[in-house]
């Protein structure tokens, strides 16, 4: 498969050579349907659904007429719990429920592939040779990114083996930390910057081409 060749910086900025990324992965198909489809999946599997608004049914009181029908100057009212009242019913209101969706997991394939080739071609993408040097101080993560000049909000991808680093970012402002299991297509959306090592880059690789070649596998199985 052809590769893709892309900038390689230490943590200072300075370059260190260059890597190949994986064309399927880094220099796909672009499917705004997928990248749309799956973001409203994801804020969808957000939501608690635990609202509740309380209707007449579920109220006590109400039952005696709060005033005589005439001679008060003020409407007719039976009932203080109506929903014309302030402090009343709601008609209508919002019960529990669940917004989860479905979705396809070659099409939340197909999309995470799409914003990550959108990364490197808007060069929004910050390959560094090793995080290794970030031992769990703030400090440590606020002088990697200043030097690989990343400012506003960054999310920062770790491999299994850079867990560890992640305290050094979990309190900068604006950076997100997520381990490679976790990447996601709204993360990506919604940060200026990536910032991803050498073996963060090749466990993506070999995690997003195993989902994408399901359905490849499945279609040659038919034939």
């Amino acid at each position: 498969m052809s590769k893709v060749v892309y900038q390689l910086v230490d943590c200072t900025g300075g370059e260190a050579g260059a890597v190949e990324l994986s064309s399927r992965v880094f220099a796909g198909p672009k499917s705004e349907v997928s990248v749309h489809s799956t973001v409203v999946w994801q804020l969808s599997k957000r939501r608690a659904g635990t609202h509740s608004a309380l209707e007449r049914s579920a109220m006590k009181g109400g039952g005696k007429k709060p005033f005589r029908q005439k001679g008060t100057g003020r409407a007719r009212a039976g009932s203080s719990i109506s929903p014309l009242w302030v402090g009343g019913a709601v008609v209508h209101g919002p019960r529990p429920r669940s917004y989860e969706k479905g979705l396809n997991k070659k099409v939340r394939a197909a999309a995470l592939a799409s914003v990550l080739t959108d990364l490197v071609e808007s060069k929004r993408l910050t390959l560094v040779d090793s995080i290794g040097s970030c031992k769990g101080k703030t400090r440590e993560g606020a002088l990697l990114l200043r030097g690989v000049g990343c400012s506003g909000s960054t999310l920062v991808v770790l491999s299994p083996e850079e867990l560890n680093c992640s305290l050094s970012f979990r309190n900068l402002k604006g950076v997100t930390v997520l381990p490679v299991a976790g990447l996601n297509v709204y993360d990506v959306l919604r940060n200026k910057h990536v910032v991803m090592s050498k073996a963060a880059v090749e466990a993506v690789e070999s995690g997003l081409e195993r989902r994408l070649n399901v359905r490849s596998e499945v279609i040659s199985n038919v034939d």
